[in-house]
């Protein structure tokens, strides 16, 4: 696993590894608005806005160009950015991709089976690798998305989850 943190300097640190990749403690070379790390990649986002594929064991396909304010990713499977413009961009393994979501977005969450976008007004949107959308009535605060199940937070502070064990239900 590769956890990481960013400090209010743009700085990255990461430790962990693998058999593969480093291990110990590490800096990322250069400044970063955002950083997303999990088993087998790191993804971020530099200051000029570039997504760049940090470290990889999984052969991740080229990122979308263009200038973006976040990423996240799962795995080696997918991962979406989170355009200054509002959209997201998703791309997956195996160079599919990438694939616009129109928004404007204000903050985008990937699992290993969907993600899910969420805007300003609380309104989320998730898509499977399929194609389905699923999108709770609720409106939300806040969001997060795991393997095949997401969970949020709605405007009156209570916690939703939905998804299923293959995808959202």
């Amino acid at each position: 696993d590769f956890p990481c943190a960013l400090l209010a300097t743009g700085e990255a640190v990461c430790w962990g590894g693998s058999e593969t990749l480093f291990s110990g403690v590490w800096w990322l070379d250069g400044r970063f608005k955002s950083i997303s790390s999990g088993s087998e990649s790191i993804l971020g986002v530099r200051e000029d806005g570039l997504i760049e594929v940090v470290a990889s064991t999984s052969g991740y396909s080229t990122p979308p160009s263009g200038s973006y304010l976040a990423v996240d990713h799962y795995c080696g499977c997918q991962a979406c950015g989170l355009h200054e413009s509002g959209h997201a961009e998703c791309w997956f393994a195996f160079n599919y991709g990438p694939v616009r979501y129109t928004g404007p977005w204000i903050a985008v969450d990937v699992g290993h089976a969907f993600f899910c976008m969420l805007d300003e007004y609380g309104r989320s949107s998730c898509c499977d690798l399929n194609g389905r959308r699923e999108t709770p009535s609720e409106r939300l605060s806040a969001l997060s998305v795991g393997f095949a199940h997401a969970c949020g937070i709605t405007l009156d502070g209570e916690l939703i989850c939905w998804g299923g064990d293959i995808g959202p239900a």
